[in-house]
């Protein structure tokens, strides 16, 4: 769908020349890296995230790219 967004209707810009397959094999190791975050929190009870959780979650996308 984002593609078709981003390719064909020339919306989000950008995105353009980003990878935007989810089913990528890249994407399996952000999401595993994500679970692991997860997985703290809800060994904690976590119900609500903080702006500091959602940070850790960002970050363990943005440092899989290397």
């Amino acid at each position: 769908m984002m593609s078709y967004l981003v390719d064909r209707m020339d919306e989000y810009l950008e995105y353009r020349g980003k990878e935007l397959e989810s089913h990528g094999t890249g994407s399996f190791s952000k999401y595993s890296k994500m679970l692991d975050i997860h997985r703290k929190f809800e060994s904690q009870k976590k119900e609500n995230y903080s702006l500091s959780d959602l940070q850790k979650f960002i970050d363990a996308v943005q440092n899989s790219r290397h």
